[in-house]
């Protein structure tokens, strides 16, 4: 199984983080690659939101990215799957009070091939790395 994962350092209160992340309109602030995003759900965010999410793809061609949120756990983790992508993937956001701030594990692993094929192993720790935005932006806005 394909299986990514990425860790960064914020300066910034835990439930502060947490929030930010939950909220996936604010993807776009600090990933790159999204070209639009909104809440299909309506209301807050939480357990069964569904986000529709368009990425840019090869050529500038929008890809749906859509997700939903399948477990929250407040301050400690968000869970969520992927519904419309170029794969099968669950990922996860995991938070940890440090010293200086909250520790951000950001995971995924694609479920739909027992296999660990490279290039979705690629494609995912692209997608995990992508949390050095969030710490970048999140850092700049003290």
């Amino acid at each position: 199984m394909a299986y990514a994962e990425a860790i960064t350092l914020i300066n910034k209160p835990i439930d502060e983080v947490f929030k930010f992340v939950l909220d996936g309109n604010n993807n776009k602030l600090w990933r790159p690659n999204i070209m639009d995003i909104q809440n299909a759900s309506g209301g807050p965010a939480g357990v069964g939101s569904i986000f529709v999410q368009g990425m840019q793809g090869p050529n500038g061609i929008r890809i749906e990215a859509d997700y939903e949120i399948i477990e929250c756990e407040d301050n400690k983790r968000i869970m969520f799957k992927v519904l419309k992508g170029p794969y099968s993937a669950i990922g996860s956001f995991s938070f940890e009070s440090e010293e200086n701030g909250v520790k951000v594990t950001f995971s995924m692993n694609e479920t739909s091939s027992s296999s660990d094929n490279g290039e979705i192993t690629r494609h995912l720790q692209r997608v995990v790395s992508s949390i050095e935005g969030l710490k970048k932006y999140m850092d700049k806005s003290e």
